[in-house]
């Protein structure tokens, strides 16, 4: 039995603070290309990947890994907050 994909944050929910919130998911098919692209535009790989009913946190260790997808359940309960309030809205 499955929950579902939880909501999760499209752009950095918060500017110059450092860490896994400033980080986009990854959420285009797995290719090459697509990883070259979002490493470009990113300037990094993914921590966090969306793919089919799930979103996984990548690191270089477990606790990486982990924090990564702590942070995007964090963000997730953000991206709910913020719809009920008219969504989220990131200052340029």
């Amino acid at each position: 039995m499955a929950s579902g994909i939880i909501p999760y944050a499209k752009t950095p929910l918060f500017r110059n603070r450092g860490g896994y919130a400033e980080t986009v998911p990854f959420s285009e098919p797995l290719t090459e290309d697509n990883l070259a692209r979002y490493r470009k535009e990113q300037g990094g790989l993914p921590r966090i990947v969306v793919a089919g009913d799930g979103i996984f946190g990548l690191g270089s260790t477990q606790a990486e890994a982990d924090h990564a997808l702590a942070e995007a359940r964090k963000t997730s309960r953000l991206v709910v907050l913020a719809e009920a309030f008219g969504g989220i809205r990131v200052p340029v």
